[in-house]
C-alpha cells in the first residue's frame, strides 16, 4: 500500500476511485465544500468533479490523501483547514469544534480494500499531512462505535479508528456522532 497527498497530477486517480459508485461519482467529495442550493445545482449539473478539481488546484495545501494498491487508487481521506469547508459554518454538529483546527471530513475505500485497516492508515497520513502544513490540531466527527448505522454512513469514519489514531472526545453532538480532536506539536 502506498499513500500520497492529493496533487493535481493525481486527480484522475481520485476520479477513477470515485467513479466506482453512483454516490461518490455524484458527490466527488464536495458535500462540505458547497452550501445548498449551490451544492444541489453542481450535483444536478454533473459538475462535482470540476468543482473538486478546482478546489484542489487552488488550495494552499493538499486536500487529502490517496491510498494505492498495485498502482490503483483504493482509498481516500479528505483533510484541510476548517475554513476551506463553508458547509461546516452552518453544521450544528461541528459547532463545538475549533475554528482554527484542520478537519477530516470524508473517507472512501473501495469495497475490495475494506476491513484491512486502511481507514486508520489514511487517517494517520491525513494527520501527518495537516501537521506538515502548520495545523496545530485535527478534528473529525466520526460515527459512534457500536451504534447501528447504514453502510453509507461510514464516510465520516468511526470513533474506534479515531481513538486508535490518538484522537480524544470533545463533544457528543448526537447519539450517533462524536466530535474528536488530536493536538499536534
Amino acid at each position: 500500500m502506498e499513500l500520497h497527498a492529493i496533487t493535481p497530477d493525481r486527480l484522475d486517480d481520485l476520479a477513477g476511485l470515485f467513479g466506482t459508485t453512483a454516490v461518490t461519482t455524484t458527490c466527488h467529495c464536495t458535500w462540505f465544500l458547497l452550501r445548498d442550493p449551490g451544492r444541489r445545482q453542481v450535483w444536478e449539473a454533473g459538475g462535482s468533479r470540476e468543482c473538486f478539481d478546482r478546489f484542489t488546484v487552488d488550495a494552499p495545501a493538499p486536500t487529502g490523501v490517496l491510498a494505492y494498491q498495485d498502482a490503483t487508487a483504493v482509498g481516500w481521506c479528505a483533510v484541510g483547514a476548517r475554513a476551506w469547508y463553508p458547509r461546516l459554518e452552518i453544521a450544528k454538529m461541528w459547532r463545538a469544534g475549533d475554528p482554527q483546527a484542520w478537519v477530516v471530513t470524508c473517507f472512501y475505500v473501495r469495497r475490495q480494500a475494506r476491513r484491512g485497516g486502511l481507514t486508520g492508515e489514511l487517517l494517520a497520513a491525513a494527520v501527518d499531512l495537516a501537521g506538515k502544513h502548520g495545523a496545530t490540531a485535527v478534528e473529525g466527527l466520526p460515527r459512534v462505535s457500536g451504534v447501528k448505522t447504514s453502510s453509507g454512513d461510514g464516510f465520516v469514519g468511526f470513533e474506534s479508528t479515531f481513538r486508535a489514531c490518538g484522537f480524544s472526545e470533545v463533544a457528543r453532538p448526537s447519539e450517533k456522532r462524536v466530535l474528536m480532536r488530536r493536538e499536534l506539536g
